[in-house]
């Protein structure tokens, strides 16, 4: 048996050696800097005793404390390793696409970049979700707008599991937006034993892909356990030109001290390139009253245009539990990235009439560095005769984001659209000046639950933040110092009407500094207000199946509206601090928010899946709908189903996305006609068929009625059309 087990060990041994041999010749040779994976929170790597299921049975995403999702006074939602295997889930944007009441919006490529950052971002409750974790430590700095940062891009082979955290959730982020909190939680060395997998992957538009996931007991009492993944891709776009590659490589070591203590050590590398992509499409409406007559697959970027992202990320989390069961989470991240990008567009105020479109482009070189602490402590405690749990802790974020900024030196500023090919002469870039960006949050955080009997649940608790922030642009000879300090309350409630239906109602306050600027060029007053709400969860089966309805309502001050864009006869613009057509906004008090949600998730038979959101938020002020740009209703399904008796082998699945129209009313009924998208509904398929219990082949269909639908309300940036992949994944 010892031989045996030798052999398996080598044997293993080797096809790592193997398949990371291979990533590394099928990869180009990468100068690694950044991307956005954070710390590691969960000693001992818990695993869901379900996990082949849609749905896990706590998480302490919401509060740090580890409550059951029934227990949870908030809605949350959680996509799973099976349900991001299934479904050919590939990348975050494309998890963030498939959770309910999420709605993902995106101004081009997949990962292109452009000033500031790229040019996906996310939203909920109709609000730009700005709040994001990993492992439960906040990574990305809570500002609106474009990050900076290439959260699209990660790779979803490193994630255990999703969990969105709907509404605001200041107690664990501190500053942020009523929208939702998205925690990316990581794999871990879990299993003493060898155990992984190797998977392969190819599908429209030459896209290829493999995926490696091993881990085994590094010493022989299996104390020290190691865990290694590796994930490359590349393939053309469907777009008339263009293409990506991307490589991950991850790694982690789990050791266990003694049956209390823990400790976690790990790191990511990861690249993320593009070329002749477009950060964004060709506008809808000509500026000579015309309309856009392009196909979807028509490219606005040149050819030679290029996103780069590298990204270095070390972690590590000790965690120990006393003998009172009393228990210390230390957990400390280190992110680097370099952000290189050339960044080419067609399309700025079009007149498709006189065939003319401008041409513009602009280089990006960002470092940004980030370090994260977070130390808390959580525990029982007696008071009344029952038993009560507490949590305490702080955490501590700082970025520093440094880079140049350039002039673009043009021998091109126009173009024909009907002739364009994406070839025309690349300009030349000219060191205008730098920018220096810090941004540092410090937060004291505590919360109790008081059990007050066996069925009534209070959870009160509270955050204090520092938040600084720090700008100098020398090209725009302007300098600012943001200061703030909040007090941030949370307060739950959960009663239980059965042993399976409860009842909840939860309420906290908010605030978020903003990047958006007046006509004046000057910076609006942070976002401040509150968030309410109500419903009932549900969790059957020993938590493998939970469902929840809830109403929302949130109401915010100072809510950054589009005012208007620049014109060249602007002081803003004559004093090169922003150039024309770029938009100036106003604050709006009284934006208010209602809605409702409800969700089912988990498993309904062993052999039956099942993920699915219905999502209302309308947003208004005084009266008058705001925010158009968003759905007001979206509803989300995806379900797999094993099939009984001789048909055991083939497994099947559906995925339908509908939401209703957006839209933006332009300056006339033509412009604001080309500003809407009407609602749509989208259907994917997938099969799988076990040709062994340990080798699978699965086949992926995406959008199957080839539905033509945009991405945002402007641009021409559409989603794919119909696409088929075949994979193929071996288990040992």
């Amino acid at each position: 048996m010892q031989h045996t087990q030798t052999f398996k060990s080598k044997l293993l041994d080797q096809s790592i050696r193997r398949i990371l041999l291979s990533l590394i010749v099928l990869s180009p040779v990468y100068s690694f800097a950044e991307t956005t994976t954070l710390p590691e929170i969960n000693a001992h790597a818990k695993t869901q005793d379900n996990k082949k299921s849609y749905t896990i049975k706590k998480s302490s995403s919401a509060t740090k404390l580890d409550l059951s999702l029934k227990d949870t006074p908030q809605s949350v939602t959680v996509i799973t390793q099976q349900q991001i295997s299934d479904e050919n889930l590939r990348d975050t944007y494309d998890i963030l696409t498939q959770t309910p009441g999420v709605q993902a919006v995106r101004y081009g490529a997949k990962g292109a970049i452009g000033n500031g950052g790229e040019y996906a971002m996310y939203y909920a409750r109709g609000q730009q979700i700005i709040n994001y974790q990993v492992d439960g430590v906040m990574t990305a700095p809570p500002v609106n707008f474009k990050s900076g940062s290439s959260l699209s891009g990660l790779d979803s082979s490193i994630f255990e599991n999703v969990t969105v955290i709907k509404g605001a959730t200041g107690l664990t982020n501190g500053a942020g937006l009523p929208s939702a909190s998205i925690n990316f939680n990581r794999k871990h060395a879990n299993s003493t034993e060898p155990t992984g997998y190797a998977k392969v992957s190819y599908g429209s538009w030459n896209n290829v892909r493999s995926e490696f996931d091993a881990q085994t007991a590094l010493t022989q009492d299996g104390t020290t356990r190691g865990r290694v993944v590796a994930a490359y891709e590349q393939g053309d776009s469907w777009k008339t030109w263009g293409n990506y590659r991307n490589a991950t490589l991850y790694g982690v070591i789990d050791h266990d001290f003694s049956e209390q203590s823990h400790l976690s050590v790990g790191a990511m590398l990861s690249r993320n390139r593009s070329d002749g992509l477009s950060v964004h499409g060709l506008d809808m409406y000509g500026y000579d009253y015309s309309l856009n007559p392009y196909s979807p697959s028509f490219n606005a970027a040149p050819r030679w245009a290029y996103s780069q992202v590298d990204s270095v990320n070390a972690f590590a989390s000790f965690n120990h539990t006393f003998d009172n069961d009393w228990a210390l989470h230390i957990n400390y991240n280190f992110l680097q990235q370099h952000i290189d990008a050339i960044f080419g567009v067609i399309g700025t105020s079009p007149k498709y009439n006189s065939d003319y479109a401008n041409f513009t482009s602009n280089k990006t070189d960002l470092n940004p560095t980030e370090n994260s602490l977070d130390v808390s402590v959580n525990g029982k405690y007696q008071l009344f005769g029952q038993e009560h749990d507490l949590m305490f802790g702080s955490s501590y974020q700082y970025i520093q984001n440094n880079g140049d900024t350039y002039k673009a030196n043009y021998t091109t500023t126009s173009v024909k659209p009907s002739t364009w090919n994406g070839y025309v002469t690349a300009p030349t870039f000219t060191k205008n000046g730098e920018q220096r960006l810090s941004y540092q949050q410090a937060g004291y955080y505590l919360a109790t639950r008081i059990n007050a009997t066996d069925k009534l649940h209070l959870i009160l608790g509270t955050r204090l933040s520092d938040y600084i922030s720090k700008s100098y642009t020398t090209s725009a000879g302007s300098s600012k110092v943001s200061n703030y300090h909040r007090v941030t309350p949370y307060a739950g409630i959960t009663y239980d009407l059965t042993n399976n239906l409860t009842a909840y109602a939860s309420y906290t306050n908010i605030f978020l500094p903003q990047s958006y600027r007046n006509y004046d060029y000057k910076l609006l007053n942070p976002q401040q207000g509150n968030n309410y709400e109500a419903g009932f969860k549900a969790a059957f089966y020993d938590n493998k199946l939970n469902a929840s309805i809830a109403y929302f309502e949130s109401k915010m001050d100072n809510v950054a509206l589009t005012a208007g864009k620049y014109t060249s006869s602007d002081s803003a613009v004559s004093q090169g601090l922003v150039t024309a057509g770029s938009y100036y906004y106003q604050g709006a008090n009284g934006v208010k928010t209602k809605g409702f949600e409800a969700e089912l998730s988990g498993e309904i038979t062993p052999r039956w899946n099942i993920q699915t959101g219905y999502s209302h938020a309308l947003s208004k002020q005084a009266g008058v709908r705001v925010t158009t740009e968003l759905p007001v209703n979206q509803f989300k399904l995806s379900t797999t189903y094993s099939l009984p008796g001789i048909f055991d082998a083939v497994t099947v699945g559906a995925t339908t996305r509908w939401q209703s129209k957006f839209y933006y009313t332009g300056s006339n009924s033509l412009q604001t006609a080309a500003y809407t998208q009407k609602g749509f509904a989208l259907l994917d398929l997938m099969a799988k068929y076990k040709i062994t219990s340990d080798l699978s082949l699965g086949l992926n269909i995406g959008n199957v009625t080839n539905v033509k639908y945009r991405l945002n309300y402007w641009a021409n940036t559409y989603g794919d059309p119909t696409s088929y992949t075949g994979s193929l994944t071996y288990k040992f």
